[in-house]
């Protein structure tokens, strides 16, 4: 009978410090993330930042259907060379428009899968030149060019810009249509 009382006493024992150890970790996860909270939002973080992108629904559907136009103007063009025998590559721009401090710029080339490219954003306002360059990636259907970024303290002044995004690699080389840019 004796042991029966100490195997209870034993049992109950370790269910009391079970509870209390369980207890204990919800209350530590509990302040780690309210500490977390009152962090992130002092100091502008997820889920709390307010400028991630200023990109809309619109400027999304926009670059889609660029990407959709440039694959079927693609689709009817006999290859070109250019005067190195590069092939003559279309170039979309899909974004361009301010990011937080910087002005960024996605693109990407429908006519060629091919990862080994570089992409250069120009930015030309009367005698004034801004560029900045990224690597090229392979998608599904295209070549991206990873998101080019440019800080607004770049650009002497405030107005119109106008965008041209070059493609550029072993193989491929392309250039995108001029488009305007209005730096704040």
């Amino acid at each position: 009978m004796r042991e029966k009382d100490s195997f209870v006493k034993t049992t109950k024992k370790t269910n009391k410090s079970s509870v209390v150890i369980l207890v204990s970790i919800l209350v530590v996860t509990l302040l780690a993330a309210t500490s977390y909270g009152f962090f992130a939002s002092r100091e502008g973080l997820w889920p709390f930042s307010s400028s991630q992108s200023t990109e809309t629904t619109q400027d999304f559907i926009d670059g889609q259907q660029t990407k959709r136009d440039a694959l079927e103007d693609n689709a009817t063009k006999d290859e070109e060379k250019d005067q190195s025998g590069r092939t003559v590559v279309d170039v979309g721009v899909a974004y361009s428009g301010i990011v937080d401090n910087s002005v960024e710029v996605r693109a990407f080339t429908p006519s060629v899968i091919e990862g080994n490219g570089v992409c250069i954003a120009t930015f030309t306002r009367g005698d004034q030149t801004v560029s900045a360059q990224s690597p090229a990636f392979v998608d599904s259907t295209t070549s991206q060019c990873q998101p080019i970024q440019i800080s607004l303290d770049e650009f002497e002044a405030e107005g119109v810009w106008s965008l041209s995004v070059e493609y550029s690699s072993p193989t491929s080389r392309g250039f995108s249509q001029a488009s305007e840019v209005r730096i704040p």
